[in-house]
Formats: structure tokens, C-alpha cells, sequence
């Protein structure tokens, strides 16, 4: 085995191995490899997508969204150098939409070699988080204000003044246009 055989050998292991989706293609022809991982995390063969036209068609299935996608794809695939980690949502062959950052490396003219980054679960951790917070946020007015109330129900002694005093509390830290309080009747 001579040293560039040798070379390629370690770099197709390599691939095989790696744990990010990475796909090899050809901008004038036929995608050239794909590897393991990148099957199982999109479900997509090479069969599937044997050109990245296909790929992008099958991937992005709003053309909407493919056109724009498309776009940042011809203007970065034209950089000499590569380019930086752009995110995109890629639909897999079961219709699971992915949220990825890919990265692509020039490695011939018309060669590329891009590798993914499955994002969606951090993405949804953000969200989750974002989600949380603002239930705590919300949370925590509920509480002020009801202490505030608890401190009103102390200090104020006519009624009158604490219903509207409450009322008014409540309508403005909750951002309600309206509310009322209801007496009951003991006698009925």
C-alpha cells in the first residue's frame, strides 16, 4: 500500500467512524459518500439522494424554505475557504425535522465534505428553559402580589378601600383588562 492509498484508507476509516453526519460531494455531480451516522440520523441512503439537488429537494420539502436555503448555499459553497457553521432545519426520510449547524470544508474544486451538528435537542432545552423561566417569572408575581394583598388586608381596614385596592393589584401585575370580586351572602 503506497502512502496516499495508505492516507486514504485511514481517511474513509476515519468517516466510518466519526460520530457527526458528514456527507462527501460532488457540486457537478453524483453526492460521493455518506456515512454511517449521517444514515442513521436522517434515514437517508445513498440511493436516496444520489445528488445534492436531490438531497436539497428532499430535505427541504417547503420550496419556500429550499429556495431560501438554497441561496446561503450558493453564496457560501463559492468561498474558497470554507465557511462558517450555518443552521438549517433538515427534514430526515421519516419526516423528523432536524435542527442542525453544518459545516463545510472545500477539499477539490467541486468536492466538499460537510458535517452536521444535530442542534434539536439543545434547541429544545432552550426553549424549555426560556418556558420555565417565564413561569417562574409569572410565579413570582402571583406571589408579590398576593403578599402585597395579605400586607393591604393588614393596614387598610375599610372594606371598600381593600376590594378596590385588591382589584386594582391584581388587574395590573397580572395585565388583566378585568376583574371583579364576587360576595357571598351567608344569609344566602
Amino acid at each position: 500500500m503506497t502512502g496516499m492509498q495508505s492516507c486514504n484508507y485511514y481517511f474513509r476509516d476515519f468517516l466510518e467512524r466519526f460520530p457527526s453526519p458528514t456527507v462527501i460531494l460532488d457540486l457537478a455531480g453524483p453526492i460521493e459518500y455518506l456515512n454511517p451516522e449521517f444514515s442513521a440520523c436522517f434515514g437517508y441512503l445513498l440511493e436516496d439522494i444520489p445528488t445534492y439537488h436531490e438531497w436539497f429537494r428532499q430535505a427541504h420539502p417547503d420550496p419556500v424554505y429550499r429556495e431560501r436555503v438554497l441561496e446561503v448555499w450558493n453564496t457560501l459553497i463559492e468561498s474558497p475557504d470554507g465557511w462558517p457553521p450555518q443552521q438549517f432545519e433538515i427534514c430526515g426520510k421519516d419526516g423528523t425535522i432536524h435542527h442542525l449547524s453544518a459545516q463545510i470544508v472545500n477539499i477539490e474544486q467541486n468536492k466538499r465534505v460537510v458535517v452536521f451538528d444535530d442542534i434539536t435537542e439543545q434547541l429544545q432545552t432552550a426553549q424549555e428553559r426560556e418556558q420555565l423561566l417565564d413561569d417562574l417569572q409569572r410565579r413570582t408575581t402571583q406571589l408579590l402580589t398576593a403578599a402585597e394583598v395579605a400586607r393591604s388586608t393588614g393596614t387598610i381596614l375599610n372594606t371598600e378601600e381593600l376590594m378596590r385596592q385588591t382589584v386594582t393589584l391584581i388587574r395590573e401585575r397580572f395585565d388583566f383588562y378585568y376583574v371583579g370580586i364576587f360576595l357571598v351572602d351567608v344569609d344566602g
